[in-house]
């Protein structure tokens, strides 16, 4: 065990690690990277729940990036690594975006960065599209950086259902085992208006590649070193097994809606989305990109051909290269 806390270290030799403390929640932050350049991203993992903001690091996307900027890394309450005694019945939104906002001003008080910027991937859609416009928080940031994020629970829903039709009769016909996806359009029959919490839409997305476009090409992109984050890294064998998974838990995501603080947002947004996503189809960047009320000429949606939900993972040097322009012409 002395072996494996000082791998441990090793691991965190680089950066700072504390925990920020709210409401019952202890939440691991990790800033890593470029501390001087006084330019900060804070990331937002998807999820919630099962996810971890720690897993930004395993992306070649986000360690180049920590050549030139510092990136924030934190676990959002019930979520990865955090700890504290937390009431499931007090979960929402709002109290995600409120412990958002408290990380803000940690950062901005214990740093005092020149220039920072607020990046959600998946679920972190909704937290920062909601973080930005919600009161005058947006004036902490000098842009928004949105990696294939979620906006609204019914939209995405309806959008994940037309993915999966559209692709399931082709596979079908060249599947071995055409019952599976005809289990699938037996359960959309029986149940035509799901919710967020409803884990099956995101299984049947991913088996008609909406993760990974190619899985192949993932594999060679992101090496992800699990066995060093095992028995070498702040992960622990305890976060893969000690995350809530009971649908008491989850329910208090479902009709999530951020559409109307989206709609306040003002600074530069830069859209990051893959053309085969599946878990936030493409109709979802194409809704954000005309909501934002950003000046059409600092709203900047790109799209990458054969991508799955990934971007930063599947195309992970092409994605610096955007986040990169993004800062150095707004920071």
């Amino acid at each position: 065990m002395a072996l494996l806390a000082c791998n441990k270290e090793e691991w965190l030799e680089s950066g700072d690690y504390f925990f920020l403390d709210h409401k019952g929640a202890k939440m691991p932050v990790w800033v890593n990277g470029n501390i001087e350049s006084g330019v900060f991203i804070i990331t937002n993992h998807g999820g919630p729940m099962a996810n971890s903001g720690h897993d930004f690091r395993t992306s070649i996307t986000f360690r180049e990036l920590e050549k030139d900027y510092a990136i924030v890394y934190w676990d959002q309450r019930m979520s990865g690594m955090s700890q504290g005694d937390i009431e499931a019945s007090t979960l929402s939104v709002e109290q995600i975006i409120e412990d958002l906002h408290r990380l803000t001003l940690l950062i901005k008080d214990k740093y005092n960065p020149k220039s920072m910027f607020l990046s959600g991937h998946s679920w972190g859609g909704v937290l920062t599209g909601g973080y930005l416009g919600t009161d005058d928080y947006q004036q902490n940031y000098d842009g928004w950086i949105d990696i294939a994020g979620s906006i609204q629970d019914e939209f995405e829903t309806v959008a994940k259902k037309e993915y999966i039709m559209a692709r399931i009769d082709t596979t079908m016909l060249k599947s071995k085992d055409p019952g599976f996806w005809q289990y699938i359009l037996d359960w959309y029959n029986e149940n035509p208006s799901p919710v967020d919490s409803d884990w099956e839409p995101y299984t049947y997305a991913g088996s008609l590649g909406g993760y990974v476009y190619d899985y192949e090409m993932y594999l060679d992109s992101t090496h992800i070193p699990y066995s060093e984050l095992v028995f070498s890294s702040p992960y622990s064998l305890a976060f893969y097994w000690a995350q809530p998974t009971h649908p008491k838990y989850n329910t208090w995501i479902d009709h999530y809606d951020v559409i109307e603080e989206v709609k306040r947002i003002e600074i530069p947004s830069l859209l990051l989305f893959g053309e085969f996503d599946g878990a936030v189809p493409l109709p979802v960047a194409y809704l954000v990109e005309d909501l934002v009320a950003t000046d059409s000429n600092q709203v900047y949606l790109r799209v990458f051909e054969k991508c799955g939900h990934g971007p930063h993972n599947e195309y992970p040097i092409e994605t610096k290269n955007y986040i990169k322009t993004f800062i150095e012409t707004y920071k």
